[in-house]
């Protein structure tokens, strides 16, 4: 079960090593400014194995719940699905739900754990594989992989590396199961922290942040939902940040010549990469050449 590209990468690992009966996941969505029909990632790499899917709006629903009984799996894997499985679908398969979760458990529990990790400051995060239960993410641990993040690490590439990781925690979890060595650690509640559904008002820049603050937040915030401040009031998006020194006031032009520096609390940043509604994104400096209405002394984010 899964949906975005970070579920892929278990996918294609499970089919080169197990016998992968079926996949669920939701049903294709319209996106795009054309409004095309999309069938999530985790639905395509199905396809090109010819690995049989079903689509349900809900995983509690009916037929759902028939069509995981009828397919007679002895386990189910979970990862990046964006749904909480319900007590009749947890007791289908009778080695139970294993869940891959993109952070070091009971830490950043919930739907954004990448992007918490990345705008908190986080140095070290990881992925678990737990089995599932009712909660969210409250199951008992069974192995836990470790990475470090990068600096100028966005939210996108480090997803793309713990996808990787979690592709051999699964393999190395279901080792450990076969064996009889797989062993459970329920997890401290003291100790678990909560991450949300992400929206795009998450993504807006707060400038009496710390440079280096400004800078997780862009980096967490890519690619979804995105980084962004008001300009001309026009949402403008910033995809890159270099934390600087200087300083006068946060959210004022510091300079607007060759390079975009904005001044934040304790500091400044240089405002690499931006983009504005329905335009390319470019460097700071292409952005200037072609908006001269950006004054030092003007004040962003109104």
């Amino acid at each position: 079960m899964g949906t975005s590209f970070f579920a892929v990468q278990p996918l294609r690992a499970l089919y080169e090593t197990e016998d992968v009966i079926l996949v669920v996941t939701p049903p294709d969505r319209r996106s795009g400014r054309g409004l095309t029909l999309m069938a999530s990632p985790v639905r395509e790499e199905a396809h090109r194995h010819g690995i049989h899917s079903i689509q349900p709006e809900k995983i509690g629903d009916p037929e759902a719940v028939l069509a995981l009984s009828k397919a007679s799996c002895d386990l189910i894997v979970v990862t990046a699905y964006g749904q909480i499985l319900p007590p009749e679908v947890l007791e289908i398969p009778p080695l139970g739900c294993i869940n891959i979760h993109a952070s070091l458990l009971p830490k950043y529990r919930g739907a954004s754990p990448i992007t918490a990790a990345i705008v908190r400051g986080e140095k070290v995060t990881g992925v678990t594989t737990m089995m599932m239960d009712q909660g969210m993410d409250t199951g008992d641990i069974l192995m836990q992989m470790s990475i470090e993040i990068q600096d100028s690490e966005t939210a996108e590439e480090l997803s793309e590396r713990l996808s990787v990781l979690g592709s051999r925690s699964i393999l190395k979890t279901l080792k450990s199961l076969k064996e009889g060595k797989l062993e459970r650690a329920p997890q401290s509640e003291a100790d678990a922290t909560y991450t949300p559904l992400l929206t795009k008002k998450h993504g807006e820049i707060n400038w009496d942040q710390g440079p280096v603050q400004i800078r997780n937040h862009v980096r967490g915030m890519n690619p979804w939902p995105g980084a962004y401040t008001l300009f001309q009031g026009k949402s403008l998006k910033i995809w890159r940040v270099t934390p600087h020194e200087e300083n006068d006031g946060p959210g004022r032009v510091l300079h607007a010549k060759e390079r975009l520096i904005v001044a934040v609390k304790d500091g400044s940043v240089i405002i690499d990469e931006l983009q504005l509604p329905g335009k390319k994104r470019v460097s700071g400096t292409e952005f200037l050449r072609g908006h001269h209405e950006i004054r030092e002394g003007m004040i962003l984010g109104r």
